[in-house]
């Protein structure tokens, strides 16, 4: 700065040489500190480890790609990370698409049979490691996931799933006994009407209205 102020008393003739050498000696002071900053910065930055593998989480999503690149081939899947069993650990549940026909036939519904297409829960075993309870609690899914939220909806204190689908969208009601029960049509909340059919669900946010815990 002691520099900075003795150009500018010189140069009091050129307001504009003053000007640049003001800007250009501001610009080192920044670079010197953002500099500075940023080697402290990646000192100390945490660094991530892929324990995909270790940890026995082998979801891969699958858009089912076709020809023609439909919209919700790029809007494919979803995941929640809670706690669905109530032992204290955090669970990770994923959102998969489902197979598309190239082209797609009108009025087709996309076929989630494969397991490939499968929705996934992993169960935290507490050590490091997940096992996949997909098909234990009832999760498979049905039609083209593109979202997930986590919420209990009754307030029974169990956490239950919403899925947004390109189809029909699910609510699943956890029993508290380590399973689901597909409770859509029952709560109506399916957004199965032809309206509703024709757009895509992706992406979906869980809240609580009027302060009553629902």
């Amino acid at each position: 700065m002691r520099w900075l102020s003795k150009t500018t008393s010189v140069c009091t003739g050129s307001w504009w040489f003053a000007m640049a050498a003001a800007m250009i000696s501001a610009s080192l002071l920044v670079f010197v500190a953002l500099l500075r900053g940023d080697e402290a910065g990646r000192a100390g930055l945490p660094t991530f480890v892929n324990i995909a593998d270790e940890a026995h989480v082998d979801f891969k999503c699958e858009p089912s790609k076709t020809s023609r690149k439909y919209l919700i081939e790029t809007m494919v899947g979803g995941v929640a990370v809670f706690d669905y069993d109530g032992d204290g650990l955090l669970d990770i549940f994923f959102a998969n698409g489902a197979a598309l026909q190239d082209p797609m036939p009108a009025g087709k519904v996309p076929d989630k049979a494969d397991p490939r297409y499968w929705n996934r829960l992993y169960h935290n075993n507490g050590d490091g490691t997940f096992t996949d309870v997909t098909e234990k609690v009832g999760l498979q899914g049905k039609f083209y996931g593109q979202g997930v939220a986590i919420r209990d909806y009754d307030n029974d204190g169990r956490p239950d799933i919403y899925v947004t689908n390109f189809g029909h969208n699910i609510l699943y009601h956890n029993n508290g006994d380590g399973t689901f029960t597909d409770v859509t049509e029952k709560a109506g909340v399916g957004a199965t009407g032809p309206a509703e059919l024709r757009r895509e669900r992706q992406s979906l946010a869980a809240g609580q209205h009027g302060g009553n815990g629902q």
